[in-house]
């Protein structure tokens, strides 16, 4: 068998975490999945080639019956008990028989599959280009990515319908190459001769600071000049009543624990932003929210390369600490800059008012 069809991967979103948690929900859901899959796929004419643990892999000659499929798979996966589902669909020549099928096409309706949101439905830009001209489907285009085995950037859209989800395009993560972005700087306190270095190609600068105000200050004409460019700095810095201040030993770089000093490190910076606010988003947060993660991967030239971030209200040794490695954090960008977008959207975090006095916001 050789034939040109459209590829549709399914998965459950955290469905180890809801095992852990729940056995029997997860048990529950993994039934409803594949109930839905086994159904729908053959009333929508296609052909289910697997069913395992909690995906499922299928093909339709039809790109358009694939992609309502999917929809109505979403549909009903929003109903009680609600499935996390995410599901990636490709179109692409396959080869084999009706027990075994394989080819490229596979590799790349699972990647795209990998960077989906729980409630989305993901498409390739082949699947656009089959389907242009059905008024039923609405789409929005997430912009192109590089991903893990495959040769070529793939342009991806995601349905748009009624019902359905659309990620974040800035927080798009999966099984995607590793690579860097360079109209956005994310940086710890530390970090701050490499964000100079990349400051000409960057619209963005993302600064996370924990007791002091480091590049703000070292670094001002050149953030000034950043801003009179048009260029956007974000800034979140912790607050001096913070758990953060307990800090372990293994903390780099002038670890504070006294709350006068941190206070006057946040009236510095407040003082330094305050003539470039029309550029600057300045927030102050109680506590990081992340808790310790450790990202292993086999790609990386030593085989092993990693990232711990550990959340400063954790209990480590009744002292919370932080701990970035970054000398690798930028190859894990997608990681760090979430990690960031959670602690500036927290509600744990407030925005600083220009307008006010530092007396006034604190």
């Amino acid at each position: 068998m050789q034939k040109l069809v459209a590829v549709m991967y399914t998965d459950i979103a955290g469905y180890t975490s809801i095992s852990e948690e729940n056995d029997a929900l997860a048990s529950k859901l993994k039934m409803k999945h594949k109930n839905a899959v086994v159904e729908l796929i053959e009333e929508f004419d296609g052909v289910v080639q697997e069913v395992i643990g909690d995906g499922s892999l299928s093909y339709f000659t039809s790109a358009s019956d694939c992609v309502r499929c999917a929809i109505a798979l979403q549909q009903i996966f929003r109903e009680e008990p609600i499935v996390p589902v995410r599901i990636g669909i490709h179109i692409g020549e396959i080869r084999g028989d009706s027990n075994l099928v394989y080819g490229n096409p596979l590799n790349v309706a699972s990647r795209i599959e990998s960077i989906a949101i729980a409630g989305s439905v993901l498409l390739s830009r082949n699947v656009i280009d089959s389907i242009s001209g059905k008024t039923e489907f609405s789409f929005v285009s997430l912009g192109s990515y590089s991903f893990k085995n495959v040769e070529k950037p793939i342009e991806i859209y995601a349905v748009s319908n009624d019902g359905l989800k659309v990620p974040d395009r800035e927080l798009v993560s999966g099984k995607l190459k590793i690579l860097e972005r360079t109209d956005i700087i994310v940086f710890d306190e530390w970090d701050d001769q490499e964000l100079v270095r990349r400051l000409s190609d960057a619209k963005r600068i993302c600064q996370q600071a924990v007791c002091s105000y480091g590049f703000i200050n070292y670094n001002y004409s050149k953030l000034r000049s950043f801003i009179q460019k048009g260029g956007k700095f974000e800034c979140i810095m912790i607050h001096p009543e913070s758990k953060a201040l307990l800090v372990s030993p293994e903390r780099q770089a002038g670890a504070a624990s006294d709350i006068a000093y941190v206070q006057g490190q946040l009236q510095l910076a407040f003082h330094k932003l305050k003539p470039l606010s029309s550029g600057v988003i300045f927030k102050v947060t109680h506590h990081l929210p992340d808790p310790i993660m450790t990202f292993i991967d086999p790609d990386s030239e030593d085989g092993v390369l990693f990232i711990t971030l550990t959340g400063f209200q954790m209990d480590l040794h009744s002292r919370p600490s932080f701990v970035l490695r970054k000398s690798t954090h930028r190859k894990w960008f997608m990681f760090y800059y979430q990690s960031f977008k959670n602690m500036m959207e927290s509600e744990e975090s407030y925005k600083v008012d220009f307008s006010k006095t530092w007396e006034e916001n604190v």
